[in-house]
């Protein structure tokens, strides 16, 4: 009897420890958790068109109209973010996913300018610039990326919902 309690005990506390370690992990999948995780670019030097077209999925996995603007900040936090202003003066984040480490894109004017040069270039793999509401919600973004035959590809997300991807020609 007492063999088979201290059995049970010790099993529990091998249970236990396997769970408490599993929901102390920092590693969460995606969907398997209501918790926030930063994003993190999976991209190299190496990276192919279909690469960044995955990765641009990923990126619209965690870019939704509505989420908080420190929730965003939070996620993409690896990655050098800018506030520039667009055309009516109003406030835009820009965030750069570089591929070539100690790249800075540099906008003398800064407005909400595509760094061409850097995507076709594969100094930076992704551009994101983003809209907040007066609540700091996210209203709408557009991102940029460049495939193999370096065109520029836009994808924008507007505040209705809906999307448009446009090619960007000089």
């Amino acid at each position: 009897m007492k063999l088979s309690l201290i059995f049970i005990v010790v099993t529990c506390l091998f249970l236990l420890s396997g769970c408490s370690e599993q929901m102390n992990s920092p590693h969460i999948q995606p969907g398997n958790s209501t918790r926030s995780t930063s994003y993190q670019s999976k991209m190299t030097n190496e990276t192919s068109t279909k690469d960044i077209l995955s990765e641009v999925g990923l990126i619209k996995q965690h870019l939704k109209i509505g989420i908080t603007k420190s929730r965003i900040l939070n996620e993409f936090n690896n990655y050098n973010i800018q506030v520039v202003k667009d055309l009516e003066n109003n406030e835009i984040y820009r965030i750069d996913i570089i591929s070539k480490t100690g790249y800075k894109f540099y906008n003398e004017d800064k407005f909400d300018s595509i760094d061409i040069q850097g995507l076709q270039n594969d100094n930076m793999r992704v551009q994101i610039f983003l809209s907040f509401s007066e609540d700091n919600l996210l209203e709408s973004y557009s991102l940029y990326y460049c495939d193999e035959n370096k065109i520029i590809h836009g994808y924008h997300l507007f505040e209705n919902g809906e999307s448009k991807e446009d090619i960007i020609t000089l």
